[in-house]
């Protein structure tokens, strides 16, 4: 009875917030832990999580990964797509960068050579010792095929610690202006529903909806993560853990 009168309150009268669902309820009726059940009704109101729009500050705070000093240890993975398609049919593209060095093995190679103010050298010369010059020079395929040699070793590890401090140093001043326009998440449960923002749009894209699913959360995980899996037949990715 309750849940029929918060949801035609709800619906009926364009789906407003808590305080005026509340107020609507009241000119008519009396319901126990009235506040409560209706928070509990519109936090998994489809059409409101479709729709809801973000005010104020962000939420969620910046988590920078822990770097070891050695690199090769941690790669950072990621993936756009779809894209237009190549001539060969590909639309996705997959980046994976050494999180330590920032070195791209094989892949625009011109970017190994750049400075990084993240580790205050060129992602080549922190990996190997020295800068790189062509991809057939003989000295850099040398410290390749022996990675530890004695020669560039004590200079490769004193530029290893030095781009970890620069790093940890980068990392927290990253972390504090970010966290500056942020707030803290709300923290969902396993069963709420969810949407996910639309982070890309193709033709007439400004007319679609600015959030995907429904989702329903099936676990939580640390720094603000969770797995979620689809309801229904509904726009949006498949994800399920």
């Amino acid at each position: 009875m309750s849940y029929d009168v918060i949801r035609r309150a709800h619906e009926d009268n364009g789906h407003f917030a808590v305080k005026k669902t509340e107020s609507f309820i009241l000119r008519e009726y009396w319901i126990p832990k009235l506040r409560s059940k209706i928070e509990s009704y519109i936090r998994n109101c489809i059409p409101c999580i479709l729709a809801e729009r973000k005010r104020g500050k962000q939420e969620c705070f910046l988590n920078p990964i822990f770097k070891e000093d050695l690199p090769l240890r941690t790669y950072h993975i990621d993936h756009l797509g779809p894209l237009v398609p190549t001539k060969k049919g590909y639309k996705y593209l997959l980046v994976v960068v050494d999180g330590f060095t920032k070195f791209i093995d094989n892949v625009q190679l011109y970017l190994n050579k750049t400075y990084q103010r993240a580790i205050n050298t060129t992602p080549a010369e922190l990996l190997f010792g020295v800068d790189l010059r062509l991809p057939a020079d003989l000295r850099l395929k040398e410290i390749i095929e022996s990675e530890y040699i004695n020669t560039y070793k004590d200079e490769r590890e004193k530029m290893r610690l030095a781009a970890k401090q620069d790093i940890l140093k980068i990392q927290e001043e990253n972390r504090k202006s970010f966290n500056s326009k942020r707030k803290e998440a709300h923290k969902y449960r396993i069963g709420d529903v969810v949407a996910i923002k639309r982070t890309q749009f193709a033709t007439q894209g400004k007319f679609k909806s600015k959030f995907l699913g429904p989702y329903k959360i099936t676990a939580v995980r640390a720094h603000d993560r969770y797995d979620v899996e689809k309801l229904g037949n509904v726009e949006g990715n498949i994800i399920k853990k």
